[in-house]
């Protein structure tokens, strides 16, 4: 189970996607239907949890605008949004929300 940043944006940034509701369904079916877990799926889907809830952690409307603007400009540059990736290619996107998000919570 690989992470595609396209449903990674709309992980992190609900508020931008109210018709999707379908967040976290591709890993729960994952996770339902393996018999023994691949190691790296479940860190990627670790990883994407963390991501979401540090990001959903943020509650300030126009923090979350600029760090959207950011993610979207940023990574769309970086990254294909149409490519499927492991946690380990992603690890700038971890960074990113370590730099500008865990220091925003603390206040």
């Amino acid at each position: 189970m690989k992470i595609n940043l396209n449903d990674l944006e709309k992980q992190l940034f609900p508020e931008y996607y109210p018709f999707f509701d379908r967040h976290f369904d591709a890993d729960l079916d994952y996770l339902k239907s393996v018999e023994g877990f691949d190691e790296i799926s479940v860190q990627n889907i670790s990883f994407k949890l963390r991501l979401v809830n540090s990001c959903l952690a943020i509650k300030d409307q126009k923090l979350r605008e600029s760090l959207y603007f950011v993610f979207q400009n940023l990574f769309s540059k970086a990254y294909d949004y149409e490519r499927f990736y492991d946690w380990k290619d992603l690890k700038v996107i971890l960074c990113f929300f370590i730099l500008y998000v865990y220091p925003h919570e603390c206040t």
